[in-house]
């Protein structure tokens, strides 16, 4: 049976994609987790509390700056390539980056004038400074995560993974050696700052490289998507974007709020660990998305429905070994970030039962934003928002990182299952494992 399944996975294209996909994603994850270890394991809690809190913030701004504009290029590419019109992603690009440069200077500005009004408030629970890093490293955070979604737009699948685990993985890994070296811990929220910056630069450079050559091959005029055009399909699904990261923010903010960093701490690395078992599903979710947009515009559904179907196996049988090994042997995983870490394996396995629905429920939302149902998704997770603030205000207070974790888990439930039920009304496409994904419809 095993040799079966192999031979299957060998034959079929977009299994052999997805493991060199997953394979650069292993090796960021090992990178990731490899710094992870080192820094629970020589810097002091507290800092690692701060470093995960800069993190929280720094995501969430990233997103209300990108205005949704990483996603929506995936959408505007796919359904480019299917109008046989792919050249005009130049000039989208351009005008990304207009948007962008104005909405970070936008958030900037409403920061230092509020600023003074707020400054006392901020000392208070110590988030000055991290505040400040966060606006610095702003822009270059931005740009770094809207170039690695067009350079994968592009076509160029491989470089944009580089980019994203690799190297911005592994120069904050270098980082992290020469400070434990050096004995300068205190220099570590500065320098994680600086490799956005880096991968900023770096990643600026190929996509003008790659949009040179495309202009060099067929000549590049004004394109009919205007300005409007992108931020109508961009909003949405920044507001999707933001509603999740908020999600997975908030409970880390809050607990900031009530407890100590070093609480922060044990709750940052368990959910770091439980996103392990999404890691499969992101791999897959970077190749289908455009062929989500190119299949589903150019309405070949038949060949749309066989590729969900292949993706939500594929999934399924990478990621069943993963969540088994963490359901039992949470403490086991948990004991190598320090002894401390282990208590929180209840924390582990809670959010854990959130995390299985979420992978098995498929690309719910990847495909609701490429096939222009980005509207949709944002009322979705909107009232999951809704949904999830509601919980931690309750839960937090009481169970500390128990509430966190059953907040968390609840509103992955509730936005995947809405958006599974959603997709199989409208288009009779079930986004979950049932018969049909291997068997066949009958």
């Amino acid at each position: 049976m095993v040799k079966g399944i192999l031979k299957r996975l060998k034959d079929n294209d977009l299994a052999n994609k997805s493991f060199q996909v997953l394979s650069i994603r292993v090796f960021g994850v090992v990178l990731s987790f490899t710094t992870l270890l080192l820094i629970t394991n020589n810097f002091q809690e507290d800092l690692v509390g701060k470093y995960n809190y800069l993190n929280s913030i720094l995501v969430v701004l990233g997103s209300i700056s990108l205005l949704g504009m990483n996603s929506s290029f995936l959408q505007f590419s796919g359904m480019l390539d299917a109008q046989n019109e792919f050249q005009e992603v130049v000039n989208i690009y351009k005008k990304k980056i207009k948007i962008l440069i104005i909405s970070c200077a936008v958030l900037i500005s409403i920061y230092l004038l509020i600023k003074p009004l707020i400054s006392e408030y901020l000392e208070e629970i110590q988030i000055n400074v991290i505040l400040e890093k966060a606006f610095i490293g702003l822009f270059f955070y931005a740009i770094s995560l809207l170039n690695y979604e067009v350079v994968r737009g592009l076509k160029k699948l491989i470089q944009s993974e580089f980019y994203r685990n690799i190297l911005r993985f592994g120069t904050l890994f270098v980082v992290v050696i020469i400070l434990i070296y050096l004995d300068r811990e205190d220099l570590f929220l500065d320098l994680f700052i600086a490799t956005f910056i880096l991968t900023a630069i770096i990643t600026s450079i190929n996509v003008i490289i790659i949009l040179k050559k495309i202009t060099s091959k067929k000549a590049v005029g004004e394109t009919r998507i205007s300005y409007k055009k992108i931020l109508s399909v961009s909003l949405p699904m920044t507001i999707s974007f933001l509603a999740l990261l908020i999600m997975q923010s908030i409970d880390v903010i809050m607990l900031k709020n009530y407890y100590e960093y070093h609480i922060v701490a044990y709750y940052g690395v368990v959910m770091r660990v439980s996103f392990l078992i999404s890691i499969v599903l992101m791999s897959i979710n970077a190749i289908i998305s455009p062929l989500i947009s190119k299949l589903f515009f150019s309405e070949q559904k038949r060949d749309l429905i066989e590729l969900m179907n292949k993706s939500i196996k594929l999934n399924f049988l990478l990621t069943l070994p993963l969540i088994l090994l963490l359901l039992i042997f949470p403490k086991f995983v948990l004991s190598f970030f320090g002894d401390n870490y282990q208590d929180s394996s209840n924390v582990l396995i809670i959010i854990l039962l959130g995390q299985i629905i979420n992978v098995f429920s498929g690309s719910v939302g990847v495909y609701l934003n490429m096939t222009g149902r980005q509207l949709v998704f944002q009322r979705i997770l909107l009232v999951t928002l809704v949904i999830n603030v509601l919980l931690n205000l309750t839960l937090i207070p009481v169970y500390d990182m128990v509430g966190a974790a059953i907040s968390t888990s609840i509103s992955l439930i509730v936005w995947n299952i809405t958006g599974v039920i959603y997709i199989y009304k409208k288009d009779k496409i079930l986004l979950f494992i049932n018969r049909s994904v291997f068997y066949g419809s009958k």
